[in-house]
């Protein structure tokens, strides 16, 4: 009963990973990103199932899409996540943060359970937002991440190393942003990090914990009733009894 009410997360949530897959993240590095993804959704805190957590994996570079174009969908299990992962080609260009951003919202969130209990993005970059050379603006990149947020879906915009441009970091992340916004120095530190938001990400049910006091205080009153009433009944059965004297 304790592992249902404080094990993995049972709660119905979309998982959104939208990965940086620019060029400036040598392969060796863009294999520690696969890396903190299975980390992060083979957690001791999370359960990946049909009635649990999905997990949706896009990337973004020149463009944004799915990891794997067989499967555009969110899945439900493990083997799934590990096998689009392991068989990941990249695609290697610039860092197109406007449409990642795009993109979830037009296509990943459609791809979504109709009913759930929550929508959480990771969105991981390294770098500035650029395009055809040029930087994004900054400004376009808050409006898009706000309409996500205006749809409820919370994210985590994690920055890797000094090339990521603070200001774009904190607009893209969920308030607040010292719960949603997260940097490290390098990609080795990146499942440190998938440990500490899967923590994060499913709270265990405490909610159960008070139904469960609720029925255990409803059964006490019920037995203090009975009791009462059961002594009540003979109080009055002694009451109505006839007197004999004691010769």
């Amino acid at each position: 009963m304790l592992w249902l009410l404080f094990g993995p997360c049972r709660n119905r949530t979309d998982l959104v990973f939208m990965l940086d897959d620019s060029g400036s993240i040598s392969n060796a590095d863009f294999d520690k990103t696969m890396e903190f993804v299975k980390t992060l959704t083979t957690s001791e805190d999370i359960s990946v199932d049909e009635g649990s957590v999905n997990v949706a994996l896009c990337k973004f570079a020149n463009d944004a899409g799915w990891m794997d174009m067989a499967k555009e969908k969110f899945l439900s299990d493990e083997s799934q996540i590990d096998n689009v992962l392991d068989n990941y080609q990249r695609n290697i260009g610039e860092t197109n943060t406007i449409e990642a951003l795009e993109f979830v919202g037009s296509e990943v969130l459609k791809k979504g359970r109709g009913s759930h209990d929550k929508t959480i993005l990771i969105f991981l970059t390294d770098g500035a937002a650029t395009l055809n050379g040029k930087p994004q603006k900054t400004s376009i990149i808050e409006s898009e991440a706000a309409k996500l947020k205006t749809k409820g879906v919370k994210i985590y915009a994690v920055g890797v190393g000094k090339e990521t441009v603070e200001e774009q970091i904190e607009t893209i992340a969920s308030a607040p942003s010292d719960k949603y916004v997260r940097s490290v120095d390098n990609f080795d530190q990146l499942e440190a990090l998938a440990k500490s938001i899967g923590e994060e990400i499913c709270e265990p049910n405490y909610w159960l914990v008070s139904i469960l006091i609720a029925i255990a205080l409803a059964f006490v009153v019920l037995k203090l009733f009975l009791d009462w009433k059961e002594a009540s009944e003979l109080d009055t059965a002694g009451e109505d009894a006839p007197w004999v004297a004691v010769k």
